[in-house]
């Protein structure tokens, strides 16, 4: 899944933070954050990232002060790069999102980042949901909603955890037409009409950005249907 604006700039302001980043008593550091904040947003915003660009939209240099001896925008992306990399080997390790510029360019890059906490979870979560089975369904949301605890305006946890719900929607729904049809007998009575409701809840939340949706409907382990009782209760 493609990596979100809200989780790029959630990353940004985290390196920005960081004391690599901070500036304090050091305002070549502060003035590299800011060099670093108008690559991202730039990048974000699919705007031009070349050496004359960045002269004259971020160093003020004027059109007609641009030439070949021009090294300001060269050597500001070079301590940039070099204080990103100690910052994505260090602090930043375990970050979700990791924020490069590749040798050469002036263009900043977003990776997920593998070896994260975060998509530790999701990737378990998504190997739970592909069984399809109620058990494995119970530990996919454990992951989800472990991975959106972590990092709320993670998108791809999000995704997840809407697709859980439908799967034990779906699958709460099947036994009870099997019950209905007599290829089941109904030893345990699923509650699946409001598995189907959670679902929806999750899916609309997940479409429309609402990131507050843990904040309405509090999340704890396996929780989907005590939390969806609650909800119907009120």
């Amino acid at each position: 899944m493609a990596i979100s604006r809200a989780q790029v700039e959630l990353e940004l302001n985290r390196i920005l933070k960081s004391e690599f980043f901070a500036g304090g008593k050091y305002p070549a550091a502060e003035k590299t954050g800011q060099l670093l904040r108008h690559i991202v947003e730039a990048t974000l915003d699919e705007k031009p990232l070349t050496q004359n660009a960045l002269l004259m939209d971020f160093y003020g240099f004027a059109p007609s002060q641009l030439d070949a001896s021009r090294d300001d925008a060269r050597i500001g992306v070079l301590r940039l790069r070099k204080k990103l990399d100690n910052y994505n080997a260090g602090a930043g390790a375990d970050d979700s999102v990791v924020i490069t510029i590749p040798k050469g360019q002036y263009r900043a890059v977003f990776a997920e980042n593998p070896s994260s906490p975060i998509q530790k979870e999701i990737r378990l979560g998504f190997r739970q949901l592909a069984a399809e089975t109620m058990p494995h369904l119970y530990r996919a949301l454990n992951h989800f909603e472990r991975a959106i605890e972590l990092q709320l305006a993670n998108a791809e946890a999000w995704g997840g955890l809407a697709s859980t719900y439908v799967a034990t929607a779906t699958d709460a729904l099947a036994y009870d037409v099997d019950c209905r049809v007599g290829l089941r007998r109904p030893r345990e009575r699923k509650p699946s009409h409001i598995a189907y409701i959670m679902s929806h809840i999750a899916l609309i939340d997940f479409q429309f950005g609402n990131w507050k949706f843990v904040l309405k409907y509090p999340v704890t382990r396996s929780s989907m249907y005590q939390n969806s009782r609650l909800r119907m209760s009120r």
